[in-house]
């Protein structure tokens, strides 16, 4: 499926500022599967610098991480090319831009997550698109992205939620990314054999 470009992501996040928490969630899919996969997590940081921004961007680096892994697990996937849709456009446009140099990024907000962004993207064997998808989308013209971003939308904020946990400005990006990974059944991972082949 990613060898052909079916493959649709769609990401979104959840953010509440009174308990200073925020969360992700992504989706798998096709035209013809709707809901190939899906999960949802933490976004780490200080509660102060949370945002809707950085959830969202959580969720897109979430996706592409995971995306990246599988690639890695079926060392044979060296071309495709999957197409993500997030309904933030800050996101969306930070997403395509190209890592600068200098001390600038480590000044920017959200920097870690951004970094960490760009870092899997110049690595990744497969073409990444990341398009806008109008969010809460409820008129003429409704397509698979506007359904994919509702689900992925309900998914951050049932994580919110149900797992309002504040995670320590200290730990690590990674500990999101690798706690998701290790959700990872040998069932789901047979699944996915179906989105690569």
């Amino acid at each position: 499926m990613i060898e052909d470009g079916k493959l649709l992501v769609c990401s979104d996040g959840a953010y509440n500022p009174k308990i200073g928490s925020a969360s992700h969630a992504w989706i798998f899919a096709s035209e013809i599967q709707p809901n190939i996969s899906s999960g949802s997590g933490p976004d780490d940081g200080h509660p102060a610098y949370l945002s809707s921004y950085r959830s969202e961007l959580g969720g897109i680096l979430a996706a592409i991480y995971i995306i990246f892994r599988i690639c890695l697990h079926y060392n044979n996937i060296t071309s495709g090319t999957a197409k993500l849709y997030c309904d933030n456009k800050g996101a969306v446009t930070q997403s395509r831009k190209p890592h600068p140099l200098g001390i600038t990024p480590f000044l920017t907000s959200d920097y870690d997550f951004l970094g960490a962004f760009r870092d899997i993207l110049s690595i990744m064997p497969i073409k990444f698109v990341c398009e806008w998808v109008k969010g809460h989308h409820s008129g003429n013209n409704r397509g698979i992205h506007h359904d994919l971003n509702d689900q992925a939308d309900k998914l951050a904020s049932q994580h919110l939620a149900t797992h309002p946990i504040l995670i320590a400005p200290n730990d690590c990006l990674l500990r999101t990314l690798t706690i998701q990974l290790e959700c990872f059944t040998m069932d789901w991972l047979s699944h996915l054999n179906y989105i690569l082949h």
